[in-house]
Order: C-alpha cells, then sequence, then structure tokens
C-alpha cells in the first residue's frame, strides 16, 4: 500500500472516531445544558424548547456518525443492508480496523 493511500485511511478513519467522540460529548452534555438553562431563565416554556432542540441537535449528530463512509471500501462503516453497529471496531462490509493498524 503506498503511503498516499495509507495516509487516505488515516484520515478516514480520524474522521469517524472524531464523530463518536463529539456523539459522546453530545450524549453527556445534555444534563449540564439543561441544567444551565433552567438556571439562566425561570421560563418553562424556553427550557422545553431547548431540551427538544438540543435532543433534535443529538438525533442530528448519531445520523452523522451513522452514515460515516469507510475509507477502505466507501460503504457505510456502521450499516449494512441487515445489520447495523454504532459501536462496531470494524467495517461492516470490509472488515478495516478503527484502531490499530490500517493495513488489516
Amino acid at each position: 500500500m503506498t503511503d498516499r493511500a495509507s495516509a487516505d485511511l488515516s484520515v478516514g478513519l480520524e474522521k469517524i472516531k472524531r464523530r463518536r467522540r463529539v456523539v459522546w460529548l453530545v450524549f453527556f452534555g445534555y444534563l449540564p445544558f439543561m441544567m444551565l438553562v433552567a438556571a439562566a431563565t425561570p421560563a418553562e416554556r424556553f427550557a422545553i424548547s431547548a431540551g427538544l432542540a438540543y435532543m433534535a441537535f443529538f438525533a442530528v449528530v448519531i445520523v452523522r456518525l451513522g452514515l460515516s463512509k469507510c475509507p477502505r471500501c466507501g460503504k457505510h462503516f456502521h450499516y449494512t443492508w441487515f445489520w447495523h453497529n454504532p459501536w462496531t471496531s470494524r467495517c461492516l462490509h470490509c472488515g478495516l480496523k478503527l484502531r490499530g493498524d490500517a493495513h488489516a
């Protein structure tokens, strides 16, 4: 494998890893966000709207992770036509490992 192809694989895998970190950050950020909103405004209607907007944002982040393409085969990393796993450690099509040796 050429250095260029190896670099492309590394960049693509790092993109998937970054999207996973964002999912966890948004997931664990919900409670602190809602606590700040509740402290900042006494209006219950605004807090409910902010919570719903945050949940919609979380849905977008999850879908974005799910639509990540494998840098080797170009297919969805986390989905096949009959199975999905957003936390898989390998591409569900070609078996490319997310961590470790990018040549496997």
